[in-house]
């Protein structure tokens, strides 16, 4: 928006170091390269603020306050409900939030450590990961992460998709190298590791890691812990055990309602971790989560009530039940306001 406005980019960098250092500058106002109208000024330097806490909540409420800012625009209620659905804010984890900040600022003066999200399917584990990434990267820190679904339990697998996330994080920094401990290559290194002789694989893996977390704290999130290789995991358990005198915090998310897939490794990593299980929303939670959606909508918060107990406090199934009101006709945006009709009990 800002760039459809100014023509220019509200922070310009070539790579990432000149990217934080852009953030430190203060933002170039639209008001003061093109014409912008005061309140959709304000509303882009809201969106634009560092301050998280200074954004807007929601799709919805940028919506809202776009239709404040230009009533009679037209815009499309089918496109609304859709930016609203995936728009969807994480709620009700503030104490796994407060945790997560609580080891990052113990891992940035070098007592790092591990924190395992644990839970079953649908109560928003991989969504409270996403948030941890986005919290360590805007602390600073360099982060890494897979998700051991993607790389389908290969030997390694989720070793070599951090590598090879690092090895792009290179590239665009500008550093390369070649595959020797000493490398900004560890894809290469790991390539050219998995047949030399010296020092085990595993134990030149976690050097390697340990050496990216020397000059810079470092982050490595993990989606779907209880899907990892066995050599992975190990490797991750080994890092484990090393990272609370490193600047080095693993982040790692654990499905309760699978099987473990490296139960030995796993369960050594879990020994040295901060275990972090996830409850369902409360009532008050699941109606800020409806509001988050749908605004202050007519219904919302007797729906978000009423589907509490069927969607078990799952923040997932509130939102699946949510497209399927709007997919429905139970729930539609007209007129600047969504309107939630009472669905009957065998929709919720």
């Amino acid at each position: 928006a800002y760039y459809l406005l100014t023509g220019r980019h509200a922070f310009p960098a070539g790579d990432i170091k000149q990217q934080e250092a852009r953030w430190r500058k203060p933002l170039v106002t639209p008001q003061r390269i093109a014409a912008v109208p005061r309140p959709l000024n304000d509303l882009l330097l809201s969106m634009l603020s560092l301050d998280r806490t200074q954004r807007p909540q929601s799709a919805t409420e940028v919506i809202q306050r776009l239709r404040e800012i230009a009533p009679r625009a037209v815009m499309r209620g089918d496109a609304i409900e859709r930016a609203c659905l995936i728009g969807a804010p994480l709620v009700g984890r503030n104490r796994e939030i407060g945790a997560i900040k609580k080891a990052l600022i113990e891992a940035a003066i070098g007592r790092g450590g591990v924190v395992v999200l644990e839970a079953s399917s649908g109560l928003g584990k991989s969504r409270l990961l996403r948030e941890a990434v986005a919290v360590a990267q805007m602390a600073g820190a360099r982060v890494l992460s897979a998700r051991c679904e993607s790389a389908n339990r290969k030997c390694l697998g989720v070793v070599h998709d951090l590598c090879v996330e690092a090895t792009d994080k290179a590239g665009r920094s500008g550093r390369g190298g070649g595959g020797d401990p000493g490398s900004g290559d560890p894809l290469e290194a790991l390539e050219a590791w998995a047949g030399s002789s010296g020092p085990p694989l595993l134990q030149q893996l976690v050097d390697l890691v340990l050496k990216e977390a020397s000059n810079r704290l470092l982050v490595v999130a993990v989606d779907d812990l209880q899907r990892c290789d066995e050599a992975s995991a190990a490797v991750l358990a080994a890092l484990a055990s090393r990272a609370s005198a490193n600047p080095l915090l693993l982040v790692c998310s654990l499905g309760t309602d699978e099987a473990v897939a490296a139960a030995g490794p796993v369960g050594t990593l879990l020994q040295a971790a901060t275990r972090l299980p996830l409850r369902g929303l409360t009532a008050n939670a699941m109606t800020t989560l409806g509001c988050a959606i749908f605004g202050n909508g007519d219904n919302v918060e007797q729906v978000a009530r009423r589907s509490h107990e069927s969607c078990q406090g799952s923040p997932l199934r509130f939102i699946e039940l949510a497209r399927q009101l709007v997919e429905q006709g139970h729930a539609s945006y007209q007129d600047g306001r969504w309107r939630v009709v009472s669905p009957p009990d065998c929709v919720l």
